[in-house]
């Protein structure tokens, strides 16, 4: 099975958004011009092939010689979050929002790449600054939605998915029962008796994930039990942000979409402002904590500052090698002179 993401910014859709709304930067030399472009249509040829690599390096070139150049900036920033290197896009698109704030593509997108390295609060504030822009687009509404429903904020969450829907966005109601059912141990909402069982001999199917599987499939029919093993190194995940381990995953026709009593988990969210990491089970139906710890991240900036400061002192160091070695280079020659 293909690992699900939760989280479904529509970057292709916003790309091609993107090149109709965008009219190609041009040098001001005439020379420059013409070996920019060419670099940029030969990147943008890579990047329609999925060479990565190679589109990269033909967009660095662009911004080389014309570093305001809208399309490289942006294109740069969509490769390296292609290529799974969130922090260096997230530094992508600041580079290409300097030169176009009021670009709303490009705001969703870096909170797509923010969301990734676990900046919820920023990727928030990133999402929000799409809508101001472009507040009738409610693609960025409905992706605003997800992100709180992947941060454990799940009542706000799902209130700005239905509002987004209410508005035009098209998402099955569905789809919306589904969120909503695979959340309520979580939220303590509409859960069957302490006391009820599943009666499995009611149940069409029932059978076991392989070993080998990583994902649980939320969209199972009712009357259908899948278990599964697992461990806490290698959970199962359920939700983007939701792993599961030694239990099963019912659709009962009464209750509707249920983990299990005994399923453990582990969670990470985001609690008063901070990232925590919850590890838990199911017991009466209920997602219970057993434990909690606050994450510490670096941010991407400091990131960027520290490597760009180990950068300077890798300089600097070698400076002063050479300078070194040039002075022992001098006296010895002087003094083989001297025995001459």
């Amino acid at each position: 099975m293909k690992t699900r993401s939760i989280i479904n910014f529509t970057i292709l859709t916003e790309v091609i958004l993107f090149l109709l709304l965008h009219n190609i930067a041009f040098a001001t030399n005439d020379e420059e011009i013409s070996s920019a472009e060419d670099h940029y249509l030969q990147g943008f040829s890579y990047f329609e092939q999925n060479k990565l690599n190679e589109a990269l390096k033909e967009f660095g070139k662009v911004i080389e010689k014309n570093p305001d150049h809208t399309n490289a900036l942006f294109f740069k920033a969509v490769v390296l979050g292609r290529m799974e290197k969130y922090e260096k896009s997230v530094v992508a698109y600041d580079d290409f929002l300097k030169y176009n704030p009021d670009d709303a593509v490009g705001w969703s997108n870096r909170a797509t790449s923010l969301c990734h390295i676990g900046h919820w609060n920023k990727a928030l504030q990133s999402i929000e600054k799409a809508l101001n822009i472009a507040p009738q687009d409610h693609t960025y509404l409905f992706n605003k939605g997800m992100l709180l429903y992947s941060i454990g904020k799940f009542e706000q969450g799902l209130h700005t998915m239905k509002e987004a829907k209410n508005k035009g966005y098209k998402i099955t109601e569905q789809q919306l029962t589904i969120y909503e059912e695979v959340t309520r141990q979580f939220r303590y909402l509409d859960l069957p008796p302490i006391d009820w069982l599943p009666n499995y001999d009611n149940y069409y199917n029932i059978f076991e994930l392989s070993k080998n599987d990583e994902v649980i499939p939320f969209g199972i029919g009712i009357g259908t039990s899948i278990s599964f093993t697992g461990s806490v190194e290698k959970p199962l995940e359920f939700l983007h942000f939701l792993k599961v381990w030694d239990g099963s995953f019912i659709n009962d026709r009464k209750h509707g979409l249920l983990l299990s009593n005994g399923t453990k988990f582990k969670q990470t969210r985001l609690e008063n402002g901070s990232k925590v990491h919850v590890l838990g089970h199911i017991e009466n139906w209920k997602a219970q904590v057993d434990t909690k710890q606050t994450l510490q991240r670096e941010s991407y900036e400091e990131k960027s500052n520290n490597e760009s400061k180990s950068l300077i002192w890798f300089v600097i160091v070698s400076i002063v090698v050479i300078i070194i070695g040039t002075i022992i280079f001098l006296i010895f020659k002087k003094h083989t002179d001297k025995s001459n």
